[in-house]
Order: C-alpha cells, then structure tokens, then sequence
C-alpha cells in the first residue's frame, strides 16, 4: 500500500499512523458490493467492464469530501466522474467503472483524487474491436 502524506487541502492531511492515510488501488472488471473485486487485471477486451477498486484507509471522523476517477486513453482524458464517499469504517472500499468502449482501444489510464489531491493511479490496454471479419459464422 502507499502511504499518503500530501496535503489533501489547506489544514488537512490524512494522519499516517496505523493504516490512516494509506491507500490500494486494483483494476479489476468484475466488482460486487457484497463480495468486492474478482480479481486483478490489466489487459480488458473492448466492450468489457473497467472497474478502478479502491480501498481508503481515510479518517471516519474527518473523510475526503470528494473521490474523482480521470479516465485517459492514450494520455488524452475520456471522461471524469466523480462521489462523495460515506466513509463510516476503515477499511473503505469504492469504485468507478467505465465500458471499455467508451475508453477506445489502446492504453488507458485512471488516476483517483480525494478532494483534488492524486491518491493513486493504474494503467492498462484495452483491445482492438473484433472485426466482420475476425468472427466465425455458421
């Protein structure tokens, strides 16, 4: 996990003791509220569901306002979504997801903020579209 030490605004930092401030991120393209991630992975097929899985270790008492995903395909941003979390527990576990077909094939990125400050990010490929002519008919 990788620890946070960056002012988050004026007055406010995550602490770093125990596991406050520290945080994970996945890329995963399955993700259940009842029993979390399927896995990890890199590579998703166009089409495919992006998930960017991210466990916070954030204060309850005093929580980032806000959580933003930035989506990138090939360095050029896609699209930016963004929560206001209800932290009621450490640790805490959200997620942003995206069809990868609004990405585009090639390389994608997604970088997490908590109120404004990067926490983490990932990269990945997404693949090329099937084509007419790639598929089998019967």
């Amino acid at each position: 996990m990788v620890a946070l030490s960056a002012m988050l605004s004026a007055c406010q930092t995550f602490p770093t003791d125990t596991n406050t401030g520290q945080t994970n991120l996945i890329m995963t393209n399955n993700v259940s509220k009842s029993t979390g991630h399927a896995g990890v992975k890199s590579q998703f097929a166009y089409g495919e569901s992006v998930n960017a899985y991210l466990t916070l270790y954030a204060d309850v008492a005093n929580p980032p306002k806000m959580l933003e995903a930035t989506w990138y395909n090939d360095g050029k941003v896609v699209t930016k979504k963004a929560i206001a979390p209800h932290v009621k527990r450490q640790p805490h576990f959200v997620w942003f997801s995206i069809n990868s077909s609004e990405l585009g094939s090639g390389t994608g990125k997604v970088e997490i903020r908590a109120d404004g400050q990067l926490l983490e990010s990932e990269t990945f490929s997404v693949s090329q579209p099937l084509k007419w002519s790639d598929c089998w008919c019967v």
